[in-house]
């Protein structure tokens, strides 16, 4: 900035101090200008440079992402389950009943998700997991033989596309170190169990 200044100095008409103002004007907003896109550059790079003060290392992106996916989780799926269950009438077919308690169930805890998404995770991959069997055995299939297009199978096909959204938002690095590693089964030894 300091050489475009000496290098725009030379042009101007110093004899005129009304320039020398507008160009000191020009400089110092500029210079505003300048300083507020460092600032913006920095918060995006921050947003994806891992956090290990706050988030355990987990990139602050992808807290926003799960926070995301709980909250969208708890509007749809919770609403959807909750006014299922608290609409229907007459008896209850057992499976019908069981994927709308465990929907009604995993969508009012994502509650905790918003608030420590770190801590819900087994949620999320509980979401991945069930959907992607789903979609395996018995929405690929049908697709494979042209038979989705039409089927009971179709609206909830497309409802299980949206997988995608917490497959990206899961730090599955952090999940698999956390969950599934000796460091993450030491932190539990019988004097601490309980706590």
């Amino acid at each position: 900035m300091s050489k475009l200044f000496v290098i725009q100095l030379g042009y101007l008409d110093t004899s005129r101090p009304g320039y020398i103002r507008m160009f000191f004007r020009l400089s110092e907003l500029s210079q505003h200008f300048e300083k507020n896109i460092m600032k913006a550059l920095s918060t995006i790079t921050g947003i994806f440079t891992r956090d290990y003060n706050n988030y355990e290392g987990v990139r602050p992106i992808q807290i926003y992402l799960l926070r995301t996916v709980f909250a969208l989780t708890l509007v749809f799926i919770g609403m959807f389950s909750w006014s299922t269950i608290l609409n229907f009438e007459g008896a209850w077919k057992p499976v019908n009943a069981v994927a709308f308690c465990m929907w009604a169930a995993y969508s009012t805890m994502s509650v905790l998700g918003i608030i420590k998404p770190l801590k819900m995770l087994p949620i999320i991959a509980l979401q991945v997991f069930y959907k992607l069997i789903w979609l395996s055995i018995v929405a690929y299939p049908l697709w494979i033989r042209n038979e989705l297009a039409g089927s009971d199978a179709e609206q909830m096909t497309n409802d299980f596309l949206w997988v995608i959204l917490p497959i990206l938002a899961m730090p599955w690095g952090y999940f698999f170190r956390s969950f599934f590693t000796r460091r993450a089964q030491e932190h539990i030894t019988p004097g601490n169990a309980l706590n």
